[in-house]
C-alpha cells in the first residue's frame, strides 16, 4: 500500500517515513500542499495521505479542502467508491483545529508529541482493519477438528488469539488458568467428560465477567434443552451444519460488542479519573490562591505598603478572571458529558444479555448501539482535549500569580530577576492568559511578530505589564456596541529598544485624559480602580524602559507600547 506524506520539515518527513516503512508501506514524501496535489493527480495510486497543518503558501487545511473538491476528487481517488483517507499530523492539536479539519473532510488527527505511539496504530486501523481485534482471546471447545478449524481460522484472521480443546474438562482447566483473560467462549454441546450444559454452568461460576459471551455451535435440536441453556447463561446458539459466513457475521457482532464494552469502560474510567484530577487541582489551586492572598494582605499591613498591595491584588485579579473563565468552561464541558446516555445503553444491553446477538443484529435499537458508542467516544476525546487546554491555562495563570508574589518579595531588595527570554513567547503567554475571555467576547486578535532574538529581561515583570495591556484593550469594548472588535499584538525594534504594542479599535481615549492615564487611582471605567496602568508604568521604569499611550480620541481606539532595552542596564540577576 502507498502513502503520501506532506510536511515542510525534512526532519519530520524522515521520521514519519521510517515509522511507516516499518510496517512495509511504500512512502512518498513532498514538502508542500501544492506538491501534494500534483503528486496525487499525477499518480492516482495512493491509499492514504498525511498532512502537516502549518505549511507555507498552502497550509494543511487548504490542501485537505482541495483534495475533497469534486474537480480534484475524481482525478486523485484510487478507488471511486472509497474516500481517500487524510490524517493531520500537527504540533498544535487543539479542539478548534480538529473541528476545522473534520469539517474539511479529515479522517483523523495525531499530535506530533505522540507520533511514535499513535501513527502506525492509526494507519493500520484504517488500511488494515483486520488488526483491530489484536489482543482479544477466544476459547474453542469442540471435539471435531474440522469444526474446530472452521471456527478458529476466521478468528485468527481477525487478529484474535485462540485457545483450543477437544474435551470438556480440559477446556475448563484452560479457562481457569487464563485468570479471566478469555474474552469469548465457543463450545459444542456434545463433549467428552463434561457436556456443553455442564461446562456452561461451571464457566459461569468461575468467570468474574457476567457479560462474557458464551456461544454454542452444536447439532442439538431439543428445544427444551436450548431454552434451559439460555436461562443458564448461554449468549448465542448456532446449529450445525452452519454456513461459515453466518458464523463469521455472528462472531463479528460479539467481538465488536466486546471491543465497544472495553473501550467504554476504559473511557468512563479515564473520564472519572480526569474529573477527579480536575476537582483536586481546583481545590489545590484555590487553597494556594487563598494562602497567597492572605500572605500578601498580611505583608502589606505590616509594612504599610497599601499601594503595593492594591497593585499586586489587581494583577492577581487579572489572572483570577482568566482562571474563573477556564473553570466555567471546564464545568460546562463536564456537565455536558451526558453520562446518562451511557448508563441507559448499559441497562439496555443488560436487559438483552440473553439474546444480545439477535438484539444487536435484528432490532433498530440494537443496531444503533455501536453508532451511539462511537459518537460518544469521539465526544469524550474532544471534551478531553478541551479540558486539557483549560487545565493548562489555569496552571499558567496560577504560576503567574506565584511569580507576582515572588516579584514583590524581590522588590524588598530592589532586585530584578533577569535572564534570557524570547519576546514572542512572552507575548504568546500573555495572550493565552486572556484568550478565553477574548474569545467569549467575540474579539478578533491579530499577531504581528517577526523572528526576534532573545533578550535579557525580567520575565514576570514583562508578563505583568503585557497581561494588563491586553486586559485593558479587551475592556475597551465593554461599553460600546461594535461588530468588528479587533486587538493587534505587535513587536517592533527602534533605537536599541524592543516595542511590545497592544492596539485596539475600541472606545479610545479623549485627549484631555492622555496625560492622566498612568496616574495612581485615575480610571474612566465604572468598575475600575486606576491601579493597573499606574503599576505597569512603574514596572516599565524598573526595566529601564517606558510605557507610551497614543489615541486619536473617543471611539478611535488606542495603542499602548512597552519599550524596553535589549538588556536592562544595571540589573542584578538571581
Amino acid at each position: 500500500m502507498k502513502i503520501l506524506v506532506v510536511d515542510d520539515s525534512k526532519f519530520m518527513l524522515n521520521i514519519i517515513k521510517k515509522l511507516l516503512e516499518k510496517d512495509n508501506y511504500e512512502v512518498v514524501t513532498v514538502a508542500s500542499g501544492i506538491g501534494a496535489l500534483r503528486e496525487l493527480i499525477k499518480h492516482r495510486d495512493f491509499d492514504l495521505v498525511t498532512l502537516d497543518v502549518n505549511m507555507p503558501h498552502m497550509d494543511g487545511f487548504e490542501t485537505c479542502r482541495n483534495i475533497r473538491l469534486k474537480k480534484y476528487e475524481k482525478l486523485i481517488k484510487k478507488n471511486s467508491e472509497q474516500e481517500l483517507p487524510v490524517i493531520f499530523i500537527t504540533g498544535r492539536d487543539t479542539a478548534e483545529d480538529r473541528k476545522k479539519g473534520f469539517e474539511l473532510g479529515a479522517t483523523d488527527f495525531i499530535s506530533k508529541d505522540f507520533l511514535e505511539v499513535e501513527l502506525q496504530k492509526l494507519v493500520n486501523k484504517i488500511l488494515r482493519p483486520d488488526k483491530v481485534f489484536n489482543g482479544l482471546t477466544a476459547l474453542i471447545i469442540e471435539q471435531t477438528s474440522n469444526f474446530r478449524n472452521a471456527i478458529s481460522e476466521p478468528l485468527r484472521r481477525e487478529g484474535v488469539k485462540v485457545y483450543e480443546s477437544s474435551d470438556g474438562m480440559a477446556g475448563l482447566e484452560i479457562f481457569k488458568n487464563s485468570k479471566n483473560n478469555i474474552n469469548m467462549v465457543i463450545l459444542d454441546y456434545y463433549l467428552p467428560t463434561l457436556n456443553g450444559h455442564q461446562l456452561l454452568l461451571k464457566i459461569r461460576n468461575e468467570s468474574k465477567n457476567i457479560d462474557l459471551p458464551i456461544i454454542m455451535v452444536s447439532e442439538l435440536s431439543d428445544k427444551n434443552i436450548q431454552i434451559q441453556l439460555f436461562k443458564d447463561g448461554l449468549t448465542d446458539l448456532l446449529t450445525k451444519p452452519f454456513i461459515q459466513e453466518e458464523l463469521i457475521a455472528r462472531l463479528d457482532i460479539h467481538i465488536k460488542n466486546i471491543i465497544h464494552k472495553i473501550l467504554l469502560e476504559k473511557n468512563i474510567l479515564e473520564l472519572e479519573n480526569h474529573k477527579k484530577y480536575l476537582e483536586e487541582k481546583v481545590v489545590e489551586r484555590t487553597r494556594t490562591l487563598k494562602e497567597a492572598q492572605e500572605q500578601l494582605l498580611e505583608a502589606s499591613r505590616h509594612a504599610g505598603m497599601a499601594e503595593i498591595a492594591t497593585d499586586v491584588i489587581h494583577n492577581i485579579g487579572n489572572a483570577l478572571n482568566s482562571i474563573n473563565i477556564s473553570a466555567e468552561v471546564t464545568k460546562a464541558n463536564i456537565d455536558d458529558l451526558q453520562l446518562n446516555i451511557i448508563n441507559k445503553i448499559v441497562e439496555l444491553m443488560d436487559d438483552h444479555k440473553e439474546d444480545l446477538g439477535d438484539f444487536m443484529s435484528n432490532t433498530k435499537k440494537g443496531q444503533l448501539i455501536p453508532v451511539l458508542l462511537k459518537e460518544f467516544a469521539a465526544h469524550i476525546a474532544e471534551d478531553k482535549g478541551q479540558l486539557n487546554d483549560e487545565v493548562k491555562k489555569m496552571k499558567a495563570n496560577v504560576e503567574h500569580i506565584q511569580s507576582i508574589i515572588q516579584v514583590q518579595q524581590s522588590n524588598a531588595k530592589n532586585i530584578l530577576v533577569v535572564d534570557l527570554q524570547n519576546p514572542i513567547e512572552l507575548f504568546e503567554t500573555a495572550i493565552q492568559m486572556n484568550e478565553s475571555s477574548i474569545n467569549r467576547h467575540d474579539i478578533s486578535l491579530e499577531k504581528e511578530f517577526g523572528k526576534e532574538s532573545d533578550i535579557k529581561t525580567d520575565r514576570h515583570k514583562v508578563l505583568q505589564i503585557l497581561i494588563n495591556l491586553i486586559s485593558n484593550a479587551k475592556g475597551a469594548f465593554t461599553d460600546i456596541l461594535q461588530s468588528d472588535k479587533k486587538i493587534i499584538c505587535r513587536i517592533t525594534k527602534s533605537d536599541g529598544f524592543l516595542d511590545f504594542s497592544v492596539i485596539d479599535n475600541g472606545i479610545g481615549i479623549p485627549k484631555e485624559n492622555l496625560d492622566k492615564i498612568f496616574n495612581y487611582g485615575f480610571t474612566t471605567k465604572k468598575t475600575g480602580h486606576g491601579f493597573g496602568l499606574h503599576n505597569s508604568a512603574n514596572t516599565a521604569e524598573q526595566l529601564k524602559g517606558s510605557l507610551i499611550v497614543t489615541s486619536e480620541g473617543s471611539n478611535k481606539g488606542a495603542s499602548f507600547s512597552l519599550k524596553i532595552p535589549y538588556q536592562s542596564e544595571g540589573a542584578k540577576s538571581e
